[in-house]
């Protein structure tokens, strides 16, 4: 375990994530689940970016049960097509 968490702070030290697919995830009131996702055109790790696109599939869901509130249990969101640029070399 610890040897994971020396590995994930060399790797946040020397490199930057990037994702291409942004999905958010949301459970109603009454257990349902609804995946929403979307591909953007570039790599990113541009919070202002993922939250706006995260935001408009919210919106989507929003504008599916309208005029009806959404009501939610829980809600997520995640990059994936993830890749790694390497900045600096690793501390000797």
């Amino acid at each position: 375990m610890y040897h994971n968490v020396w590995l994930v702070k060399i790797l946040m030290f020397i490199c930057v994530l990037q994702g291409k697919t942004i999905t958010l995830k949301i459970k109603t009131v009454t257990f349902e689940v609804h995946t929403r996702a979307q591909t953007m055109t570039q790599h990113t790790s541009d919070v202002h970016q993922i939250n706006l696109v995260a935001s408009r599939l919210l919106h989507t869901e929003i504008d599916n049960v309208a005029p009806k509130p959404l009501e939610l249990r829980l809600m997520g969101k995640h990059c994936t097509s993830v890749y790694l640029i390497f900045t600096s070399t690793p501390p000797s």
